[in-house]
C-alpha cells in the first residue's frame, strides 16, 4: 500500500487568476492521478459548482475553497479557506469539522453548490473586500465562523525565511490559525518537509498544493501535490471529507 496520497487543494481557474476553466482545471489534474482536489480562486467561489461536477465524472473527491487575502503586521498573508458550509449533492456534508458549529441555522444552510453562492453572499461578507484587505484575526474569525477551517498559503512568501515565518506563526496560531500549506508543490522538498516539521512544532494540520494556474509562469507547471498518509488523514478528519481512502486509514 502507498505511504503517499496524490491530492491537490490549491489551484486556480478563469473565475479568478488562472488560464482554464474549472473544467479544464479538473482534466488536469485527472491526467495527474489526483484523488482529492479543491478549487482556491482568488476571492471567489463562482468556479465551485462546475468544478466539483467536473471532478465528480472523474471520480475525483471534491472539497470548497477559496483564497483570501488578510493584513498582517508583518505583511499581507493569503489564506486558503476550505470547507465552506457545502453540502448535499454528489459527496458527503464537507462543511464542518468536529467541535465547529456554522454561523448559519441548519435550516438555512445550503443543500447544495447550486444554492451556494447566494448563501456565501451573506455568510463571507467581509471576507472579501475590494479595497485593502481587513485584519487577519478578522478574516480567521470570518472564515471559522462558516465552518471553514483556515490555512496560511505559500508559507514563505513574502516573508522568505523560516526564521520569519516562525514568528507569523506563534501570532497566528494564538489567533486561531489551522495549519500551513507545508506541502507547496513549488518549494524543494527539503524545504516542504522542513516546513512540515514546522507545523507539527505549532500543532498545526498540513495541506498540500501546486498553486496551479494553467499559464506556465506561476506556482507548478502542472498540478498534483504527494501528501504523505500521515498529514492526509489528519487534514481529512478535520475536514469531514468523504472516506474515498477509507483503507488507508490505521
Amino acid at each position: 500500500m502507498s505511504s503517499l496520497v496524490r491530492v491537490d487543494f490549491h489551484c486556480h481557474s478563469s473565475f479568478s487568476d488562472g488560464a482554464l476553466p474549472p473544467e479544464g482545471v479538473a482534466q488536469m489534474l485527472g491526467e495527474a492521478g489526483v484523488t482529492c482536489a479543491a478549487l482556491t480562486d482568488h476571492n471567489t467561489v463562482d468556479g465551485l459548482l462546475r468544478f466539483e461536477e467536473a471532478l465528480g465524472a472523474r471520480g475525483i473527491g471534491f472539497l470548497a475553497g477559496m483564497e483570501v487575502e488578510a493584513a498582517h503586521p508583518l505583511g499581507e498573508v493569503h489564506l486558503l479557506a476550505f470547507g465552506i458550509a457545502v453540502e448535499g449533492g454528489r459527496h458527503r456534508r464537507l462543511s464542518v469539522s468536529p467541535g465547529r458549529q456554522p454561523s448559519v441555522p441548519a435550516a438555512s444552510r445550503p443543500r447544495s453548490l447550486r444554492s451556494l453562492r447566494s448563501t456565501m453572499d451573506t455568510m463571507l461578507r467581509g471576507i472579501v473586500r475590494d479595497s485593502s484587505p481587513d485584519p487577519i484575526d478578522e478574516v480567521l474569525a470570518r472564515i471559522h465562523g462558516t465552518g471553514g477551517l483556515a490555512f496560511l498559503a505559500h508559507p514563505l512568501q513574502p516573508f522568505e525565511t523560516v526564521e520569519r515565518l516562525e514568528v507569523l506563526l506563534a501570532d497566528l496560531k494564538a489567533k486561531g490559525l489551522d495549519g500551513i500549506e507545508a506541502l507547496y508543490k513549488p518549494y524543494p522538498r527539503a524545504m516542504r518537509s522542513r516546513l512540515a516539521g514546522l507545523a507539527g512544532r505549532f500543532d498545526l494540520l498540513v495541506s498540500g498544493g501546486s498553486d496551479f494556474h494553467g499559464d506556465g509562469q506561476r506556482g507548478a507547471s502542472r498540478p498534483g501535490c504527494d501528501m504523505p498518509l500521515w498529514h492526509w488523514n489528519r487534514f481529512r478528519r478535520a475536514l469531514v471529507l468523504p472516506g474515498s481512502t477509507e483503507e488507508t486509514l490505521p
